[in-house]
């Protein structure tokens, strides 16, 4: 009787253990998903992971603004690859597992004045060819001969694989190809508003998105300034997924402490629908497989939508960390956020939103 005692608590624990090492599966017939912490630092002064990348169940990149953290075991254990020094790391985006690229903002002393703290900014780019092993500047001379007195900040990249590269800028969005590891500005295009985030494919359509309501659609010749109908909005991610464009971001009303989200979309071009979950607070990131997908915010917030964004419902989160990136990978997921968190996807029953 012991003995068959034992031998059921061996499969009960067998059992348990399966469960864990699929934690981080996504969305199965009879089991869904929920978040459990996968790694944190618990220092106040500790910087969000503000982006994330996987390639595979283990590997993985997060981005901070001093620094590139890698991870091979899934996001439970992270190394530090790249240290920004004088740098701000603002986002990144990799074309592949090999090909990737960082931008941001340098601080260099102003020349002839010995002052501490008197710098002078301007925009860099990184890339790597290794799979984040090794990165090189990319020469921006000519550009910021021509246009460094207006640009201090790129703070988002994407690239065609016809060579167009797509930088978006405090001071508007700039085309251009890279040759021989120099920039070629092709086209500046001055913007009334910080351009916080853009989105490109290989159709030669891109969107932009930034600060004061600012929302751009480029299709092969110009730039169009697309209305939405609140002025007061701020936008932090824009993505393309499917034949529906996503905008992310908040509404600040004059006199207001905090931001009210927004998530907005547009499908065809059609107008604009207003997506944003009830009583949702500042938003920044969202991802979506096929019809379910994942939306994320401040302090913690987590939401789930199973038919196409069209609802969302507030899941428990485990932390009321702000939470700045989600990113999905066929059936696993990952959510990067303040205090270098970072979460994964573990199966759990849910009921459908409603």
């Amino acid at each position: 009787m012991i003995r068959r005692i034992t031998n059921l608590v061996r499969l009960v624990s067998l059992s348990t253990s399966v469960c864990v090492l699929i934690c981080c599966s996504f969305l199965g017939s009879d089991l869904t998903t929920s978040w459990r912490v996968l790694s944190q630092q618990g220092l106040s002064h500790a910087g969000p992971f503000h982006s994330i990348i996987f390639f595979d169940e283990l590997n993985g990149f997060a981005l901070t603004a001093l620094g590139l953290a890698s991870t091979t075991d899934g996001g439970t254990n992270w190394t530090w690859l790249l240290e920004s020094g004088n740098r701000g790391f603002y986002s990144m985006r990799f074309v592949d597992r090999q090909t990737g690229w960082i931008v941001g903002a340098e601080s260099k002393p102003s020349e002839g004045d010995s002052a501490i703290g008197s710098t002078n900014r301007s925009p860099f780019i990184l890339k790597t060819e290794d799979g984040g092993k090794a990165w090189r500047g990319i020469d921006l001379n000519q550009f910021l001969s021509s246009e460094g007195t207006k640009f201090s900040t790129f703070f988002s990249i994407c690239t065609e694989h016809s060579g167009t590269v797509w930088l978006a800028g405090n001071a508007g969005i700039v085309e251009a190809t890279i040759q021989s590891d120099k920039l070629r500005t092709s086209q500046v295009t001055t913007t009334r508003a910080a351009v916080k985030d853009l989105s490109c494919n290989d159709s030669g359509e891109v969107w932009a998105v930034g600060d004061n309501g600012l929302v751009m659609h480029y299709r092969g010749k110009n730039w169009a300034s697309i209305e939405y109908p609140n002025g007061s909005a701020f936008y932090n991610r824009v993505k393309v997924i499917g034949n529906a464009v996503w905008i992310i971001g908040g509404i600040r009303e004059r006199g207001q402490d905090g931001a009210t989200g927004l998530l907005a979309s547009s499908r065809n071009e059609s107008a604009w629908e207003n997506r944003t979950p009830p009583e949702a607070g500042l938003l920044f990131d969202l991802d979506l497989s096929e019809n379910e997908g994942w939306l994320v915010g401040v302090q913690g917030s987590i939401y789930y939508t199973n038919n196409g964004g069209t609802t969302w419902k507030k899941e428990s989160s485990p932390t009321e960390n702000d939470l700045f990136s989600v990113f999905l990978n066929a059936k696993q997921g990952w959510i990067g956020g303040d205090k270098l968190i970072v979460l994964g996807l573990k199966q759990t029953h849910r009921e459908s939103v409603k």
